[in-house]
């Protein structure tokens, strides 16, 4: 492992990886010595290390417990793993470890720091990292390791919160109370009983118009403290509060230009030359941005910077701010030159004079005259609006070439296509949903914009994501979030929301000081579209048939895009890549949509071509979806799902035929059951009374796959009656192939005796079938005819079955099948009684479906490990595995697993002196209409077995209270007993 990279992120949860490939430990001890290695930086004693994890035990056990451990780790961390000094163990820091913790740790300041606009921006940009507590939902059964995470938890906390409270008094400083505000909740979300923070609050509600919220956080903050210490607020806290019951306005915090930054900032804009316009409003996010260009402009072969992006897309705000923060890097002068008005070229050079207070020269003395003015002085120039004007370009090189000194940003729909041009492509405002409370940059300008139109607007949690889904659809937009912003007086966020998908025409303004251009979404596309040459028109509107991006080569053979086209309309901003591929922004999306709307035989042959793209594409890699790589269709996912639709609505029997297999697989692989239901329910509708040929196929084997997602959502009666009718349409047609494939899904639904009989009844009465080796994914049906009969306690049958599998298979075994084998033949050993050899071949299975990222075989390998080492009496493994499942459960929404390992994990509460909430558990479990027949079976058993522990009365009450509860509760029961 020499150029391996190992990363262990600790805050808000536990996530290992290797190159990139998370890393399954054994047990969740192992987990805690790898943090504890790693965090401490420095090797231990292995004595001492057994005393830690296995306290209580004789040093014989524990040491032999700690070798296993260390095996293990040893096994997963390779060279990782060091023994430097013979009884010593620590991780390798000579190679290459990155530790989450210890980053976060390092940038963030211990005592107080006067911050400037630079700094703020940057913690905020550390603090953004702090996921969560240090090992969040981690424990494991060792005193002195949870002392020790207590520790580093609590100083690592004071020190986000330190920082918290920086930004808070910076904010207050600056008068920026609503951001203020934000923090000061963000700091109370992680210490309510941050006395100083509620004083914070107060303060910054006042100021801002608030005074019944901030007596109402005074009484908040008197509530949390009675309760948990029973004192009241201290006297400063009161007196404040007293002050503003009173009505005082607290003038002494508002806001005074004593900020060194922003004094200095503005003593720097009195003194150079400039015509910087002022904003009536106020500047939101570009953070990362702004660092950008400040350092690009530091660059002295910088010298001409093009800022290029969609109009609205606030290319000139931004420039204008950055030129007010580099002001000092230009004591000659920085002038912002308004190009948008000019009608021709000729006009740049006498709108430069002009706007530097030259007197005006003919045409020909222009450039002389700058160059003159100019010469040496240190300048920087802000051409803005450059499109319309691109035939004057070369102008640019001249000055640049005359003035030495001169650094010139250029803000444009499109590239200048000069040699030198520093490109800086500009996207929309940050719109990923919040994390811990942070608020996207999109969502913070929308707020600021509808309380302008709306003083008292507030947002509500019903609000929150009907806001991120606006700043979504406008790709952060900052003109169309102000536009959509100005509606909140007559409708919701939500109303705002499906407006904007419907019509364009919503996001328009009728302020007067708005130019013409920017008065709504419309006009600036018609403006880029009316530049456009008609091959471009023409490429672009081909485009808008994809869904979710496309790559170069989709572009090349759907919309006959070139790469030369590519790139012309990636430097007009028309469209945008993301990695390797490409997409275009969703508002323009919809206007090009409108636009196509005129000519519906020209939609109609865009969308079979691409149909058509897409069924080969998901045809040429199906053998990587089904064997449990879907990774390579996941980003087309959006434009597999247009194809299937196309198919359907032109009743294209045959392109369903190349779509089906590739896209049940892949709904399969992201176990997206919902969706898997959706999909070959409308595929039914419209293949219904289809009985002969290819039609007659398609609706069997839909039937079949409908019937299969149906089952693994928890309709298993449901699922299996609709499988079997697409399995006897198939058996009719003689569709061997797809008969097979259809009996074995049949098999995995089986669920009583007479099912199981059935589906083996239909399975075998083709069993040649199976010994042809030509039938593709055999390896998928023998799993699954295996599993039948081991349910049914034919295991040596079965073992038989899975054993002749290589040779029916002729060595094609793909991934998944692999995992499905590996993870069968466990379920085989642990039947019977083979608990060490079930292990190992489950394990094997965990690690194969993870590294597939396939979360049902996942949560299928940890639940059947809870129950090995349950049966094996290794309480601490089989806790951790169930744990592991059910969060993998809920996290796939797979509700049969979840409760069987509910039902598993009852067991373990009723040996931990916990028999009450086992028998809530076990009745919550019974109450459900969706249950596995075998997961119920096992959980009326144990009910009966613990029922003998209790009165009738406290029965009753106990059954009655689970059968009440929701899956949350009875999910946070568990794990609260077992994680305390």
């Amino acid at each position: 492992m020499d150029s391996a990279q190992m990363v262990v992120n600790t805050l808000g949860g536990l996530r290992v990886s290797i190159n990139g490939q998370e890393v399954a430990f054994e047990t969740r001890k192992d987990a805690a010595l790898l943090v504890y290695l790693v965090a401490t930086g420095r090797p231990h004693p292995r004595e001492t290390l057994a005393e830690m994890f296995w306290e209580g035990y004789s040093q014989a056990d524990a040491q032999r417990n700690f070798r296993r451990m260390l095996s293990n780790l040893r096994q997963a961390f390779g060279d990782f793993i060091v023994a430097p000094r013979g009884d010593f163990v620590a991780v390798d820091f000579a190679k290459s470890v990155q530790f989450d913790f210890a980053e976060l740790e390092s940038q963030l300041v211990s005592g107080s720091e006067l911050l400037d606009d630079e700094k703020a921006i940057e913690l905020e940009g550390i603090l953004r990292r702090y996921q969560g507590n240090f090992l969040e939902g981690f424990y494991v059964d060792s005193p002195e390791f949870e002392r020790w995470v207590t520790g580093e938890r609590e100083r690592l906390l004071r020190r986000v919160l330190n920082g918290l409270r920086l930004l808070v008094n910076y904010h207050l400083k600056q008068g920026r109370l609503e951001r203020g505000i934000e923090i000061v909740n963000d700091l109370l979300k992680l210490d309510e009983l941050d006395e100083e923070a509620h004083r914070l609050n107060m303060i910054f509600l006042t100021l801002s118009g608030q005074r019944a919220a901030a007596l109402k956080q005074y009484q908040s903050c008197r509530q949390l403290l009675l309760t948990a210490f029973g004192i009241e607020p201290d006297q400063t806290t009161t007196a404040l509060y007293e002050r503003i019951r009173a009505g005082d306005p607290l003038t002494e915090y508002v806001v005074q230009p004593t900020s060194t930054s922003r004094a200095s900032i503005s003593s720097l804009i009195r003194s150079t030359p400039n015509n910087l316009p002022s904003h009536l409003t106020p500047f939101v996010g570009r953070g990362t941005e702004r660092a950008e260009l400040r350092q690009l402009l530091e660059q002295s072969d910088a010298r001409l910077i093009t800022i290029i992006g969609l109009g609205g897309i606030g290319k000139s705000r931004l420039a204008l701010k950055v030129a007010e923060e580099v002001i000092a890097l230009f004591p000659d002068g920085v002038y912002f030159i308004r190009l948008a008005d000019l009608t021709s070229v000729n006009q740049i050079g006498p709108s430069i004079t002009t706007t530097l207070g030259l007197e005006s020269y003919s045409d020909d003395r222009v450039s002389a005259t700058l160059g003159d003015y100019v010469a040496d002085q240190r300048m920087l120039w802000i051409l803005d609006n450059f499109e319309h004007l691109l035939d004057g370009a070369e102008l640019v090189t001249e000055w640049l070439a005359d003035m030495p000194h001169l650094h010139i940003i250029v803000t444009s729909r499109e590239m200048l296509y000069l040699r030198g041009e520093t490109l800086f492509p500009l996207d929309g405002l940050n719109f990923s949903p919040p994390e811990n409370g942070v608020t996207s940059d999109a969502a913070e300008l929308f707020v600021q914009s509808a309380r302008r139109t709306d003083p008292a607007f507030r947002v509500v949690d019903s609000q929150e994501t009907a806001i991120d889904e606006i700043c979504r659809l406008v790709r952060g937009m900052p003109l169309a979030l102000d536009l959509a912003a100005s509606w909140v007086t007559v409708l919701t966020p939500t109303e705002i929301c499906d407006e904007i998908r419907q019509n364009l025409d919503l996001l328009e303004a009728h302020q007067m000081n708005i130019p013409a251009r920017h008065r709504s979404i419309r006009a600036i596309f018609d403006s880029t579209w009316g530049r456009l040459h008609e091959t471009e028109q023409e490429t672009l509107l081909r485009l808008v048939v994809f869904r979710g991006g496309f790559t170069r080569s989709a572009a090349q053979q759907v919309a006959g895009a070139s790469l030369r086209m590519l790139n012309l309309l990636l430097s007009k901003s028309l469209v945008y890549r993301i990695g390797q591929r490409y997409a275009i922004h969703e508002l323009l999306q919809q206007y090009l949509i409108e636009k196509l709307q005129a000519d519906p035989d020209f939609i109609r042959q865009l969308e079979i071509i691409h149909c058509q793209y897409f069924a080969g594409f998901l045809m040429e890699h199906e053998s990587e979806i089904v064997g449990g790589m879907p990774q390579v269709a996941l980003e087309d996912f959006e434009n597999i799902q247009q194809a299937w639709r196309v198919a359907l609505a032109h009743r294209d029997f045959e392109t369903m035929n190349r779509l089906r297999e590739g896209l049940w697989a892949l709904l399969d692989a992201q176990s997206w059951l919902q969706e898997g239901v959706n999909t070959f329910r409308s595929a039914m509708q419209v293949l219904e009374g289809q009985t002969e040929g290819e039609a007659g196929i398609n609706h069997g084997r839909c039937l079949a796959l409908y019937g299969y997602f149906l089952g693994r959502t928890g309709q298993r009666e449901a699922g299996y009656k609709m499988s079997r009718q697409g399995v006897s349409l198939l058996a009719e047609l003689d569709a061997h192939d797809a008969y097979i494939l259809s009996a074995g899904l049949l098999a995995e639904l089986a669920s009583t005796d007479a099912q199981r009989l059935e589906a083996r009844q239909l399975i075998e009465v083709n069993a040649p079938l199976l010994d042809e080796g030509s039938i593709s994914r055999i390896d998928s049906v023998i799993w699954r005819y295996a599993k039948l009969l081991n349910d049914m306690g034919h295991e040596d049958q079965a073992e038989d079955v899975l054993k002749k599998l290589p040779a029916q298979a002729q060595g094609d075994i793909r991934p998944r099948g692999q995992a499905n084998l590996d993870w069968q033949q466990g379920q085989l050993h642990q039947h019977r009684g083979q608990h060490m050899q079930a292990h190992e071949r489950l394990l094997k299975s965990l690690r194969e479906y993870q590294a597939l990222n396939y979360e049902q075989g996942v949560a299928w390998a940890q639940a059947s490990l809870g129950n090995n080492a349950l049966q094996m009496g290794l309480m601490d493994d089989a806790t951790s595995y169930f744990l592991d499942a059910l969060d993998t459960a809920e996290n796939a929404n797979l509700p049969l697993i979840a409760l069987d390992t509910l039902v598993g994990l009852s067991e373990i509460l009723s040996q931990s002196n916990h028999p009450r909430e086992a028998f809530m558990i076990l009745g919550f479990v019974l109450h459900q209409r969706t249950l596995a027949p075998e997961t119920r079976v096992k959980a009326q058993t144990l009910l009966d077995t613990y029922m003998a522990q209790f009165e009738s009365d406290a029965v009753e009450a106990m059954q009655t209270r689970g059968q009440a509860a929701s899956f949350a509760e009875m999910v946070a029961l568990v794990k609260n007993i077992l994680k305390a």
